[in-house]
């Protein structure tokens, strides 16, 4: 879901769009670029993930983050196929 959403809204029409989300977004991204960057230092990989700095409710937290942005864009664009004649198929309501 992150990857999907990374090329997203790397789009500036889109982030333009979807402004609150795209702030949302960048901040995830920020976040799991931490705990990924931390993981890759890290030569005990399982104290990273499930010691004491454990990044579990983090990571429990930016996915709902994710999942947020995802029906934003989903109700996006189901709003793009009613304006445009069903340009897109999605059939996701808000």
């Amino acid at each position: 879901m992150w990857i999907y959403q990374k090329l997203v809204f790397s789009s500036e029409k889109i982030a333009e769009l979807l402004r609150i989300e795209a702030k949302r977004f960048a901040i995830i991204d920020n976040e799991w670029s931490k705990i990924m960057r931390k993981a890759s230092m890290s030569q005990k990989l399982l104290h990273v993930c499930c010691g004491d700095e454990s990044p579990q409710s983090m990571l429990a937290h930016l996915k709902e983050q994710l999942e947020l942005c995802q029906k934003s864009l989903a109700c996006m664009f189901v709003c793009f196929e009613h304006i445009n004649g069903g340009r897109f198929s999605r059939e996701e309501t808000c």
